[in-house]
């Protein structure tokens, strides 16, 4: 055999197990790209529209809903997530109670109405320190989600609702979720907003009627 070949198949091989961890690094490293895809102006209109919308949320007590979309590598999550920093950083004071919570799905992940909804309950309990109950049905569930949206309703709390993958919500055939969730926030007994993020731009037309009746057709772009 040729040495020469040997020696640079030998050279590649020791390389591959460096670039992969190069890789893993970068992938994991969450804040990657963050900070010179804020400093875009576009970027900043963009969180600047998300953030007076939750502060009115959070202020008024105006219940809204919002689409962000974007092309994949947009950093629409990154600018979501720059934004909740701010707000939660600036109402929630520490030691105390938080006044505004966030709760996270992603359509990838709670793609089923039931485990979404116990998901949505497990992370209320934990914001606000409550007894979570793991056996509980869909029903009790969500009315507890009612129940607790109430409560804090009166002692002026807001709850923010992140929904990653929007799409895979509006492309079931039975959105229970969505409509539940909207439903429950719609009413005058809750201060909360739902936003939904995703690469598609027909997400709301794929919604059912009585789910899309209950949402704003209110979109922000952020920009590639």
């Amino acid at each position: 055999s040729n040495p020469k070949v040997a020696d640079a198949c030998e050279s590649n091989s020791a390389s591959i197990p460096a670039a992969v961890d190069l890789l893993r690094r970068q992938l994991l490293v969450g804040s990657r790209g963050q900070n010179c895809r804020q400093k875009l102006e576009c970027h900043k209109e963009s969180a600047n529209r998300i953030e007076r919308l939750l502060t009115s949320t959070i202020i008024n007590g105006t219940n809204n809903s919002v689409l962000v979309v974007g092309a994949p590598g947009s950093a629409k999550l990154e600018v979501v997530q720059t934004v909740l920093n701010k707000i939660t950083g600036q109402f929630n004071l520490k030691g105390t109670s938080p006044i505004v919570g966030v709760v996270r799905l992603s359509g990838l992940i709670h793609n089923d109405e039931c485990g979404a909804l116990r998901e949505i309950a497990r992370q209320l309990c934990n914001i606000w320190e409550l007894h979570f109950l793991r056996s509980a049905s869909f029903s009790t569930n969500l009315r507890f989600l009612r129940e607790i949206l109430s409560e804090l309703d009166k002692s002026h709390k807001t709850v923010i609702f992140v929904l990653d993958s929007f799409d895979l919500y509006t492309v079931k055939q039975k959105q229970g979720l969505l409509y539940n969730l909207l439903d429950a926030i719609q009413g005058s007994h809750a201060q909360a907003a739902v936003l939904g993020v995703s690469n598609r731009h027909d997400c709301v037309e794929l919604m059912e009627k009585r789910a899309r009746s209950r949402f704003s057709y209110r979109k922000i772009v952020v920009p590639s």
